[in-house]
């Protein structure tokens, strides 16, 4: 039975979908099989694996809203113009939308008095169906903590946060493990935090240690743990034009940041394994 991540941050610069897709190659070099889910209208996650979001016609909302078969939506690591990659995808467009809209409409025609329930836990007709042909399922959500964020909290077995190295980035952790308590854990009770991921730390700040410090600290007040290993800032791998050329030599060692970012990435894959080894009976760490 595969396990389902939701990598999330209600705040957006922060990583969030280089962190998906380098999380799913270095886990899919480990050995897992690995589904990558773009969440997200804008199809970030999507673009940086080699599809254009335009051309895009069944998202994750025609699963959800019209119960059409996952599988079929799913594109497999070798129809992906960069197979080496590892993972398998399925996209976003700009269809997605029509799940927020389709959400608002619902809301206002029964004048508030929404199954709520059945809105949040929609995703899970996402993920479940394909649970046993994947080791892992990481989800990659839109910037912001609306009803989809809702959705994936609530079809996830773990959130994963993504958190840039800023003092400013405290109050979207806050925000964060507010909704977490408050929400997510009510139509979830088996969600929990498989950790906080430090990224964009810019060494050139000569402050930069502090604002790592201090986050872990934040992170220990929440009783949320923290990835002991960090994503350094590196202009050119934040790039969304330029990431699918960067990751590709980030694998093959051909650029210097991209190799330090994507040797970074598989350590924390290292530690996602081992934690998941600790946290469930029979898992397999790789």
């Amino acid at each position: 039975m595969g396990v389902v991540i939701a990598v999330l941050n209600g705040k957006g610069g922060v990583g969030k979908t280089t962190t998906t897709q380098y999380l799913g190659v270095a886990l899919a070099e480990r050995g897992y099989r690995v589904l990558l889910v773009d969440f997200d209208a804008q199809g970030g996650l999507t673009e940086l694996s080699g599809i254009d979001p335009e051309t895009v016609e069944l998202t994750a909302a025609d699963v959800i809203l019209d119960d059409h078969p996952v599988k079929d939506l799913i594109i497999p690591a070798a129809q992906l113009p960069n197979p080496e990659l590892g993972y398998d995808l399925l996209p976003s467009g700009l269809a997605l939308n029509l799940l927020e809209l389709r959400w608002l409409t619902s809301v206002d025609r029964a004048g508030g008095q929404v199954d709520y329930k059945a809105w949040w836990t929609g995703f899970r007709k996402v993920c479940n169906p394909v649970r046993d042909r994947y080791d892992l399922i990481l989800v990659d959500n839109s910037p912001d903590l609306g009803q989809m964020a809702l959705m994936a909290m609530a079809a996830a077995d773990y959130l994963l946060i993504p958190l840039s190295a800023q003092r400013m980035s405290l109050r979207g952790l806050d925000n964060l493990m507010s909704l977490y308590k408050h929400l997510g854990t009510r139509y979830n009770n088996s969600l929990e935090i498989i950790g906080v991921l430090i990224t964009m730390v810019n060494r050139t700040n000569r402050n930069w240690e502090a604002l790592v410090r201090q986050i872990q600290k934040h992170c220990r007040h929440h009783r949320v743990p923290c990835f002991r290993h960090y994503i350094a800032y590196s202009p050119k791998v934040y790039e969304m034009e330029e990431g699918r050329t960067l990751l590709q030599d980030g694998l093959r060692g051909s650029a210097t940041a991209a190799r330090s970012i994507a040797e970074a990435y598989r350590e924390v894959s290292a530690e996602i394994s081992l934690e998941l080894g600790r946290r469930i009976p029979k898992w397999q760490a790789l």
